[in-house]
């Protein structure tokens, strides 16, 4: 990680290392860890930001959304699992997520990322930010 961090120097590192607090990286880099849905591991204590998801990463898997808004409440939820640029919206509305994050619906192959869609992705999400700040007023 230290190597990763050195080339990269990212602002932010998210993994689901079991051991993240001891994870090797130079700075000050904000880490992220990733609660996967239904893990043990859930804390009751969450970190301050935190990564949501399902089981498995970029197969398409929805969360429980019930569960991920209850979590939201707890920190920085970074909502993923199962987001796309049709669910998106509904899924802000739900949870009330700090963020969201995307991966196989933004893809034009397995492992192939599509700048169209992740366009209309990003444009579904600023839609419903923009709405929000419209009723908020």
């Amino acid at each position: 990680w230290r190597e990763v961090a050195e080339v990269f120097q990212p602002d932010v590192l998210q993994t689901d290392s079991v051991d993240f607090a001891s994870l090797d990286v130079a700075g000050d880099i904000e880490r992220w860890p990733v609660f996967r849905e239904g893990a043990a591991r859930m804390a009751e204590e969450m970190p301050q930001t935190f990564v949501y998801e399902g089981q498995k990463s970029g197969r398409g898997e929805k969360v429980d959304w019930t569960i991920a808004a209850d979590l939201a409440k707890r920190g920085r939820m970074i909502l993923a699992g199962g987001l796309s640029a049709g669910n998106v919206a509904d899924a802000i509305a739900t949870v009330a997520p700090y963020g969201v994050d995307v991966s196989s619906a933004v893809e034009s192959a397995p492992g192939r990322k599509d700048a169209a869609k992740i366009k209309t992705f990003i444009d579904a999400v600023r839609i419903t930010n923009n709405l929000d700040k419209e009723t908020r007023r």
